[in-house]
């Protein structure tokens, strides 16, 4: 009798365990794709500010001003924004080998409701070669990061239209603890992303190869 209600126990305690994996699962599947749904709606203002920006930029000066000032360039290293839904956009990344097109949040200053909603950068800027950006693991985001093999490519579109190729040159899982690896690594952008789990980093080390302006 002892036996049967262990045993009846255990049932139970296993129905309660894959219940419970499942209503994670189906969390998480909602988180991702609420995710994807707010990258694409941020992408489409991003993709809106760049065409005003190229109108603006592509519009002739008044007569009464023919020899306007150049504006000065901007050596801080600081990029452009455009606000969308109260957040800061400094533009979008182009990830051809795992089909996806992010926008990329001005900085996260560590809010984690900020890293549900697009990637974020955590510092530097393209301007200083420096750049890290950090997202979820959302297939939508950067849960496909490990995909990558040396060698792809990919780009990163700032408000202005100024589009920088990248070449990815190392790809490594990491302990979480090496922050200064990851942030100071010498590569001109790295992206990086948890495991499933959080236990370690998957981090995408890149060069710049070129750039290209839109018109």
């Amino acid at each position: 009798m002892h036996n049967r209600k262990a045993g009846i126990a255990f049932l139970a305690l296993g129905a309660v365990l894959i219940i419970s994996a499942l209503l994670l699962l189906r969390s998480n599947t909602l988180q991702d794709r609420q995710a994807g749904e707010y990258s694409l709606d941020a992408l489409d203002g991003i993709q809106a500010a760049i065409a005003e920006n190229s109108a603006a930029a592509a519009t002739p000066q008044s007569q009464e001003s023919p020899e306007p000032s150049e504006e000065p360039e901007d050596e801080s290293g600081e990029m452009k924004t455009v606000t969308i839904d109260g957040n800061d956009y400094i533009g979008y990344l182009s990830i051809p080998e795992l089909e996806l097109v992010l926008p990329v949040i001005s900085d996260w200053g560590w809010d984690y409701n900020r890293l549900q909603i697009a990637p974020c950068r955590q510092q530097g800027s393209t301007k200083t070669d420096d750049i890290v950006i950090a997202a979820h693991n959302y297939d939508s985001h950067f849960g496909k990061l490990k995909d990558l093999s040396l060698g792809d490519s990919l780009s990163f579109t700032d408000v202005m239209g100024k589009c920088i190729q990248y070449e990815l040159k190392k790809l490594e899982t990491v302990d979480p603890h090496k922050v200064d690896y990851v942030l100071d690594s010498g590569y001109d952008l790295v992206l990086y992303t948890c495991t499933y789990g959080g236990e370690f980093r998957v981090v995408g080390f890149f060069d710049r190869t070129e750039d290209t302006t839109k018109k």
